[in-house]
């Protein structure tokens, strides 16, 4: 049978040939009705004519089976991909939540760094003092507003080894005062945001 034939068929085509079969075969008449012939041709017996047809139905038959089960093969792709784009997008929009004050923290830390160096000014005059005052509460509600968002400073510590990870070494000296590849002095302090680094520790690194 041609591929034309195969595309046109469906189960209730096939169902009506299989019950034809049944009838013409239980009255043990031929079944050339159901067989493509050439009119010139000579004509099957009829156990040869019903053979044919049975293996014709069969072929059809496989092939809506291999077609039923392409379809639910790519009905379960489609279906797995669909869940997978849901996971992908709810990841994206958690990172978005979670990481959403990275951005504006990095251009508040040189503020920041400057209110730390304006309260480590010692021996003022009790109109500086004042002021001093007035920067430890507004950098006490910096660093309130960081924490909130999951902003945290890398608590570095002099003698502990460098790690790229976390540290940017800015120079490297020769000492005695720590161990070769310790951190000597702390420049700048490196920040957290939540389990990702923000800004790297600037540091003097023993040679």
């Amino acid at each position: 049978m041609s591929n034309e034939k195969n595309d046109k068929s469906s189960p209730n085509q096939l169902k009506e040939k299989i019950q034809q079969l049944r009838k013409e075969l239980a009255n043990n008449q031929p079944v050339d009705s159901l067989l493509e012939s050439s009119k010139t041709a000579t004509p099957p017996t009829a156990e040869a004519n019903n053979l044919a047809i049975i293996e014709d139905l069969e072929h059809e038959i496989d092939l809506l089976l291999k077609d039923n089960l392409r379809l639910r093969e790519e009905k379960l792709l489609a279906l797995a991909d669909g869940e997978n784009l849901k996971k992908r997008i709810h990841e994206e929009v958690a990172d978005i939540k979670r990481y959403r004050a990275a951005g504006m923290a990095e251009k508040l830390f040189p503020t920041l760094d400057n209110f730390e160096r304006a309260l480590q000014v010692t021996n003022v005059t009790p109109e500086v003092k004042n002021f001093l005052t007035g920067f430890e509460m507004i950098y006490r509600m910096f660093k309130t507003v960081f924490e909130e968002e999951g902003i945290t400073a890398m608590e570095t510590k002099v003698g502990e080894h460098f790690n790229s990870n976390f540290h940017l070494a800015i120079e490297i000296i020769e000492t005695t005062d720590v161990s070769s590849g310790c951190i000597v002095k702390i420049l700048q302090k490196g920040y957290m945001i939540h389990d990702r680094v923000l800004r790297h520790a600037s540091v003097q690194v023993a040679k």
